[in-house]
């Protein structure tokens, strides 16, 4: 849903006729208004949301004939403040944020791991500057400070940044085949505080630690050796390891996330739907607009879907309620007559004769619909291989008995068996659906004989964006003043992968540069490691340790932390992989191969950025080592 605003406003007694054939005031199964309501000075919105709920119950109960648990939920009057378009918004920030945010963490641990690694080659000065005076909060502040100028400038990089960044971000996220939208992404004083806090914070609570190391330091032993001295503030290097494995765990979820993204991408764009796209084109009408009735269109469609059957270029055309893929879907409750009575809802189309052989879906059992089922209004429909699987299971359904509705709608009977399809998105798959054909007689139920809201397919011989053109002009020939949407239906198709698109173009960009700053992170601890057990290594390589037991050892600790980080982002992943189910197109989040050569790379990048200083260290010499003690 996107944000509109009106070319007009109209009483909504007059939604019956602005929207021929679809009198949704006097439908007592239609909820589709949203109230709007302004509270009293002095009421909150739980206190209105009680009474209502109170008064509403009594009017659901007379409204509706039944007992239904019918509830009133008060929101903020925002265009957000709708839960399903926040659900729907929320989603697509979530998506967006959290890679941001675990890149951040990324980053703020380099930073932290540069800083310690910093501190220990100030050991001298620090020890001058305790030993002529200076207490440890002075220390702390002066350490704190250089953080907070490098968190500041960063942010200030960040605000040039913004500047132009969100029209590349807004240009990328453009959905294919559709009108341009904008979005007013500014700096503004909200976004400058929220750059200020957040520079501070990341500045306080990654700098601190450091800043403590330094005012630990023992001003005598960091006179003589200040590598020493600072190793005896953390002989181990706790803290830049569980700094490291944490960049080691956001990595992984990023390029989890990516991989799974990809693969996604990839099988969607292989997918069978189940139909064919090519060659087919979608025209949608909107002759309700236009003054049309349901005879009056009905006459319309006719002539139009003969005009273009007339065109050597157009091989056959069909009317449906709905366009596949167009995400638009309708459901009707369906009950078969059988002995387990089941009743469940489906989704249902209505459509001519020709829509089968048009879009290219065969008919697996039986027959498909013929002019006499549409002209003489015959209780007949076509069921898909899941809804006959649903509703008569090890049966054939062929004969069978259903009724698509309330139990004010006759019975009808299975004449045929279609393949299954992607419905109206994309990831449903194996959906249960129900084809009813489009009558041409005024009697019969509304939803087959209304011809307002038809759309037509057009399968072509040729390219269809040749033959789009005099389609329009069949049209104009009929009606001038019709201005029908004409899209390919490849198209129209397409629009489904420009989110996996999107996902998997972001995701792949931040996971990469996740993969390079845990790299250098993981490097940045090995070389402090190094230089911190430069006594220890000279040592061993005296007493006999040979470079290949050097370079085992350093390397060892980079893979066992890698290890740590890599345990600790898997539980995780399986967590979080979950939320991006719905664009996976059948891949499963805990897909074996996506992680498989996640951990794969991750763990080779892990090893090369280790062997590096490992190997510096094995070619260093002994007796040079010693010499620092």
């Amino acid at each position: 849903m996107e944000p509109q605003l009106p070319d007009f406003w109209a009483p909504m007694m007059m939604q019956a006729q602005l929207m021929p054939g679809d009198d949704r005031l006097h439908d007592r199964n239609s909820f589709w208004l949203d109230a709007v309501a302004r509270l009293d000075p002095g009421s909150s919105r739980l206190q209105a949301q009680d009474a209502m709920n109170g008064a509403i119950r009594s009017v659901a109960e007379d409204y509706l004939g039944a007992k239904q648990d019918v509830r009133v939920v008060l929101t903020g009057g925002a265009f957000l403040g709708r839960p399903d378009v926040r659900s729907q918004v929320n989603s697509l920030a979530f998506l967006v944020l959290a890679p941001v945010a675990m890149i951040l963490l990324i980053a703020c641990a380099n930073v932290a791991n540069l800083s310690l690694a910093r501190a220990a080659g100030k050991q001298r000065e620090m020890g001058v500057r305790l030993s002529l005076g200076a207490s440890g909060r002075r220390i702390v502040r002066q350490s704190l400070t250089e953080s907070l100028l490098i968190a500041m400038f960063s942010g200030a990089i960040g605000l040039v940044l913004a500047r132009f960044l969100p029209a590349m971000l807004i240009s990328l996220l453009q959905p294919p085949y559709e009108q341009p939208f904008t979005v007013d992404i500014g700096v503004d004083g909200r976004v400058l505080a929220y750059t200020v806090l957040l520079s501070l914070l990341t500045a306080i609570v990654f700098g601190l630690v450091p800043a403590l190391r330094a005012a630990k330091t023992n001003p005598s032993l960091s006179m003589k050796d200040p590598i020493a001295a600072f190793a005896r503030v953390g002989r181990r290097s706790g803290p830049i390891s569980l700094l490291v494995a944490a960049e080691i765990s956001v990595c992984l979820v990023l390029l989890l996330g990516a991989g799974l993204l990809i693969r996604a991408l990839n099988r969607a764009q292989t997918i069978d739907i189940g139909f064919e796209t090519k060659n087919v084109l979608s025209v949608s009408l909107d002759l309700n607009v236009h003054g049309y009735d349901d005879r009056s269109a009905a006459e319309f469609n006719r002539r139009l879907t003969e005009r273009l059957e007339a065109l050597p270029e157009v091989q056959s055309s069909s009317v449906v309620s709905l366009v596949p893929l167009g995400g638009v879907s309708r459901a009707v409750p369906a009950s078969n007559n059988a002995e387990t009575h089941l009743s469940a809802s489906v989704g249902y189309w209505v459509v001519s004769p020709t829509y089968f052989s048009t879009l290219g879906i065969p008919i697996v059992r039986g027959r498909s619909f013929d002019e006499q089922d549409t002209r003489q209004g015959r209780s007949v429909a076509i069921i898909n291989e899941a809804m006959a699987r649903q509703f008569w299971p090890g049966q054939d359904p062929l004969g069978k008995q259903l009724r698509p509705g309330p139990p004010s709608v006759p019975f009808v009977e299975v004449v045929g068996v279609a393949r299954n399809t992607r419905g109206a998105r994309l990831w449903e798959a194996d959906q249960p659906y129900l084809y009813l054909p489009l009558l041409q007689t005024t009697d019969g139920p509304p939803v087959q004989t209304e011809q307002l809201g038809m759309k037509l397919v057009v399968r072509t011989k040729g390219n269809p964006d040749v033959v789009s053109p005099m389609v329009l002009r069949t049209i104009r020939t009929i009606d001038p003043n019709v201005k029908p949407t004409i899209i390919t239906l490849e198209k129209s198709a397409g629009r489904w992968l420009w989110f996996s698109q999107v996902g998997a173009t972001l995701s792949s960009t931040l996971g990469l540069i996740g993969l390079l700053l845990a790299s250098a992170g993981i490097y940045g601890l090995m070389a402090y490691s190094v230089e911190q057990r430069t006594h220890e290594l000279g040592i061993r390589m005296a007493l006999g340790a040979d470079r290949n037991a050097i370079l085992k050892l350093i390397v060892g600790q980079g893979l066992r932390i890698t290890l740590w980080g890599m345990g600790i982002g898997l539980g995780v992943a399986v967590a979080l992989t979950r939320t991006i189910a719905a664009m996976l197109y059948g891949v499963k989040p805990t897909d074996a191969p996506t992680f498989a050569a996640v951990v794969s790379v991750l763990t080779v990048v892990a090893l090369a950025a280790a062997y590096v200083p490992a190997r510096r260290a094995a070619k260093g010499d002994p007796i040079a080592a010693l010499r620092c003690e």
